[in-house]
């Protein structure tokens, strides 16, 4: 006779599908909530803060497309520009927010976790400062750890991958559109 496995007998039934969409529900809450309580405004709805993540790549994409003589000599293209206000703010977050800011604030000595978003943006600048390219001044590469403490401290309070998102594609828009013109096209 084969013994029965007391844990089998106890095994939870399979999800019905109302409690996968609750449980589905709680995670996108997690992710876009403004606070704790799930609190939303207009400015923290889901919609809002897709679209203010996305404007940034809307608007340098249309500078490009039909006003290049704006960004005299600028190196600005559609990879570019998809790469930069698209594709880094989002896998960058999902790193250094989801990443290294949760793990330090869960960390055991007590000054890691209170200095979590400071020393997430100092890994930030170093990353940034390490991955540019050859020639290109790694202090301004450093300066991007000044907008990642900002979005650190951002994150710490609202708790919204999201929020991070838009504010990294806006800053990046402003170098792209901006400080990089500016201080290359000389």
């Amino acid at each position: 006779m084969v013994p029965s496995c007391p844990a089998a007998e106890t095994a939870a039934p399979p999800l019905s599908g109302r409690t996968a969409w609750r449980i589905v529900q709680r995670i996108v809450q997690r992710v876009w909530s403004a606070g704790p309580g799930g609190r939303t405004s207009f400015f923290t709805s889901p919609a809002a803060l897709i679209a203010v993540a996305l404007l940034p790549a809307l608007v340098g994409a249309l500078l490009h497309a039909f006003h290049p003589a704006l960004l005299p000599g600028s190196a600005l293209s559609a990879p570019l520009i998809a790469r930069s206000l698209l594709l880094a703010p989002w896998l960058e977050e999902i790193v250094f927010r989801f990443g290294l800011q949760d793990a330090l604030r869960r960390a055991r000595p007590p000054w890691l976790a209170r200095h979590a978003d400071l020393l997430t943006a100092a890994a930030f600048g170093l990353a940034h400062a390490a991955l540019a390219p050859p020639g290109f001044p790694w202090p301004l590469a450093l300066s991007t750890a000044l907008p990642a403490w900002w979005i650190g401290r951002d994150y710490r309070r609202h708790r919204s991958l999201l929020r991070c998102v838009a504010w990294h594609a806006w800053f990046n828009a402003a170098w792209l559109l901006v400080v990089a013109p500016l201080l290359f096209n000389r």
